[in-house]
């Protein structure tokens, strides 16, 4: 720590004390962008009670800033201080080395069993020993319950529920309820806090909604959560309105009608819902997935005594006796004793989300259901350490995000399930027990896809690039009408149906030319016909056997093939077999896009564009060029050109240098591009390509751009080690309007129209 520095951000006239002499140099900056974390034993702030606040939240989202110590200089309200680790004085320094010392002690391996702010919140407890995390009444935010931490920590701006968040963290063991410090009641309906009763100040700095101006010792009023000072308490109110333009109240309920002022429900005292307002700390629990110890246990789930015949001193094995008494937040791997109901077991933790990944191995021997054998990582042996080591590993290396726009739910557990067992494939299995007459085992573990046709739905995500098809492992014969395998042959009368038919041998006479069943023509253990009486001696001369071999009872007609007729037994329509659908059981594993997508390529491919580039969103972009096509249409004299540049080898490059390298080699790419262009030059993307609106560019401006495009690419992007092959193509106005393309065409134009390939 030695060689880091105490950052003090105040104005140009600041210095220290004379008596505060702290063994570290000492940095005084004017402004957050000249802050950086990595050179920071602690950073103390003055500033004014009016920028405290903001100051806070851009100090806390910036990176590697968000843990560390923080002290303010001068007087500041004892409430507000709970969000810094004190004043700047001799203790400072003391406090500063225990939080800098307990920062160490966190693990860098980071756990999909909790998210990044949660980690982040973790932390910062973590690392203030007995800090209290506390909220407020705050009737602005949906919930009416704010925790100003969850704000400040979360790297995102989108507005979060911090009250639910962190009521999660406490169901999950991470976080223990303390000391409750209001409630707030609520709309049933809509869960608001808008509610007609008594009306509610605002205050005009920090926005805070609070009930009234706070009194200092000195009797000065102030807001309660920002410290702001205000003269009277008008001055620190002011026009709050909803969008129905109703003011905002908080609720007295001296009325005995209560209405929302949201969805208008006129309630009852007693109808109302009640949320409490708690102080947290961090639990044991959550300690240890700050210092990576609950990540690193195995739990055996037996009812059987604890097994020590194979154990790992670095993994702790705990045994438990059902699925409900894991930990909530999943755990380094589970063993699962194949004993009674073991499938249930294996169907429950499935279930789970956050075991949906684990690794997980089996104890015992497959008795029964080998072929559900797959659905496990392996036996519990020596080897499943490593095993549960690489599976972990990989896990790391998903993209995690419940908005992803690129594949649903399902389909990202699918995906992920396959990446984290690179040698897993996708296995049909006959069965007569479901409707298709066959499952695959790994899809049955994450519930059903939501189209029902598993067959189907695997060969979407092939033509969707998810998946790729290996060897064929089986055929079957689907309904038409409902794709069910569950069939029914039977043999038929060509005449009239019937299935009463039984099989005998004929005798045809060519005498009178009678045909009958041989029994006809048997008297007396000898052939004569029962027409014409003819004693038939010689086959062939005589008589012969026609290929007639089977009669209909029901109709008398003979017959030589049966017409064979198909009924479903699912939706009970009879179909022919020449109109069954025949599908081949492939084999599946990941193909290169699946890997993309769940890895976070797609969605981080060209995440820096707005930084670098005049970016719009594709549909706002694609609103902007339609309007141009129809003044170019209107005006000979206006003119412009689509440019379209196309990435071809992300999947290399992503192979190549992972996806935190191919980020930083796109970015240097983009920034060194963006020279090529003007600052009136628009951007959008699209999957791989970008697409640039060129105002005031004609066919022959068009061309010039993409030597120069050609000429910077080749000269700076076709190292051996940072290779990067595009192709470029363009489309002027005067094409468009010549050729009358719409949006979807002037797309596929774009991808081979005068296509540079470099």
């Amino acid at each position: 720590m030695s060689n880091k520095k105490i950052i003090i951000l105040a104005d140009e006239n600041y210095s220290l004390d004379a008596d505060f002499t702290p063994s570290h140099s000492v940095e005084y900056i004017q402004t957050l962008d000249d802050f950086s974390a990595n050179e920071c034993f602690l950073l103390a702030l003055k500033v004014t009670q009016t920028t405290s606040w903001t100051l806070l939240q851009q100090l806390r989202k910036m990176p590697n800033a968000q843990l560390t110590p923080l002290f303010y200089i001068g007087e500041i309200d004892e409430r507000l201080s709970s969000l810094y680790d004190g004043p700047l004085d001799e203790k400072a320094l003391e406090i500063a080395d225990r939080i800098n010392e307990l920062i160490t002690q966190i693990s860098a391996e980071y756990t999909h069993a909790i998210t990044y702010l949660e980690q982040l919140i973790l932390s910062y407890l973590f690392t203030r020993k007995d800090y209290l995390l506390t909220g407020f009444i705050d009737y602005h935010v949906p919930s009416g319950i704010e925790y100003p931490l969850v704000r400040f920590l979360n790297p995102n701006n989108e507005e979060k529920d911090s009250w639910a968040f962190l009521e999660t963290m406490a169901d999950d063991g991470l976080l223990q309820p303390q000391l409750i410090i209001g409630e707030v009641q609520l709309c049933p309906t809509c869960q608001s806090p808008a509610l007609s009763g008594a009306e509610l100040i605002r205050c005009t700095v920090c926005k805070s909604s609070i009930l009234k101006v706070s009194l200092d010792p000195n009797n000065n009023k102030y807001c309660p959560y920002c410290q702001t000072k205000f003269e009277s308490q008008a001055a620190a109110s002011e026009s709050f309105e909803l969008k129905n333009e109703l003011p905002f109240y908080r609720p007295s309920f001296a009325e005995k009608t209560i209405t929302c002022l949201d969805c208008k429900r006129q309630l009852s005292q007693t109808e109302l819902l009640t949320k409490k307002c708690f102080t947290y700390v961090i639990t044991n629990e959550g300690k240890k997935f700050v210092k990576g110890i609950s990540f690193k246990r195995t739990y055996l789930i037996s009812d059987k005594a604890p097994i020590q015949s194979v154990t790992d001193t670095n993994k702790e094995l705990t045994t438990v006796y059902s699925v409900q008494a894991l930990p909530t937040r999943g755990c380094f791997s589970v063993i699962l004793d194949l004993t009674s109901n073991w499938q249930d077991k294996l169907i429950a933790l499935r279930k789970l989300s956050y075991y949906q990944l684990t690794p997980l191995f089996y104890l015992g021997e497959f008795i029964t259901s080998p072929e559900l054998m797959p659905l496990f990582d392996g036996p519990f042996d020596n080897n499943s350490i490593l095993i549960a080591n690489d599976i972990n590993e990989r896990i790391q290396r998903l993209y995690f995000n419940e908005n992803n726009q690129f594949i649903g739910q399902y389909e990202w557990f699918i995906l992920s399930y396959l990446f984290t067992r690179p040698k897993l494939r996708l296995l049909p299995q006959l069965n007569h027990q479901v409707t298709q007459a066959f499952t695959y085992p790994v899809l049955d573990l994450f519930g059903q896809p939501q189209k029902e046709d598993t067959w189907e739905y695997l060969q979407d995500l092939v033509t969707s690039g998810f998946l790729k098809q290996g060897a064929a492992h089986s055929e079957i014969q689907a309904c038409p009408s409902c794709h069910a395998g569950l069939l029914n042959f039977t043999s038929n009368c060509p005449n009239c149906h019937s299935v009463d038919i039984q099989e005998q041998q004929f005798i045809h006479c060519f005498t009178c030319g009678h045909i009958g069943p041989i029994s006809e023509f048997m008297l007396r253990e000898q052939l004569r016909c029962s027409r014409c009486h003819t004693k038939l001696r010689h086959i062939g001369i005589d008589y012969d056997k026609p290929l007639e071999d089977k009669l209909c009872l029901n109709c008398k007609h003979s017959f030589f093939e049966y017409e064979v007729n198909v009924t479903c037994l699912v939706c009970k329509k009879q179909s022919m077999p020449q109109d069954l659908l025949t599908r081949k059981l492939y084999e599946y594993n990941l193909d290169r896009y699946g890997i993309n997508i769940i890895t976070g390529v797609r969605q981080n491919l060209f995440k820096e564009l707005p930084q670098i580039f005049k970016f719009l969103e594709f549909n706002a972009f694609m609103a902007i060029v339609k309007w141009n096509i129809k003044m170019a249409k209107r005006f000979n004299n206006l003119s412009f050109s689509l440019l379209a540049i196309n990435i071809l080898n992300t999947d290399d490059l992503m192979l190549e240098l992972g996806l935190l390298k191919m980020e930083k080699l796109l970015r240097e790419f983009f920034e060194g591009l963006r020279t090529v262009f003007r600052e009136i030059d628009l951007c959008t993307k699209n999957e791989n390509q970008l697409i640039f609106f060129l105002p005031m560019t004609d066919e022959h401006a068009s061309s010039f751009i993409i030597k120069k495009i050609r000429d910077f690419t080749e000269k700076n992007w076709r190292r051996q080690e940072a290779k990067i092959d595009i192709s470029l193509s363009y489309v002027s106005s005067h094409e468009i309007i010549k050729l009358n393309l719409n949006e979807n065409s002037l797309l596929a134009e774009l991808h081979g129209w005068k296509t540079y390939e470099q």
